[in-house]
């Protein structure tokens, strides 16, 4: 483990984390919660646009159910599987850092 979450490898529960992600509701069946930190998260993301490669951890390329998405996240306040913080400049594991 690399943090009290995630896996060296930028995985969680063997999903990995990076790639296509749609932002849902509950209803939505997310994949992951997670919860916006604004310091010491366990991993820092890359919003990507329609243009980007998702392929390294931490960057994100927000989809619609119509992009396939590799996995579905809800933000909440509680109950979070791990915590983010944007960052465009450095993507990856948090805390401790990449």
């Amino acid at each position: 483990m690399c943090g009290p979450h995630l896996k060296c490898d930028c995985t969680f529960g063997g999903i990995n984390l990076w790639g296509k992600v749609q932002m849902v509701d509950a209803i939505g069946f997310p994949t992951f919660k997670v919860r916006m930190v604004p310091v010491g998260a366990d991993l820092k993301v890359q919003q990507l646009t329609s243009l980007g490669f998702p392929n390294s951890c931490g960057k994100w390329q927000m989809v619609d159910a119509i992009g396939f998405p590799d996995f579905k996240v809800q933000l909440v306040s509680v109950g979070e599987d791990f915590t983010i913080i944007y960052d465009n400049n450095f993507p990856g594991l948090g805390y401790p850092p990449n």
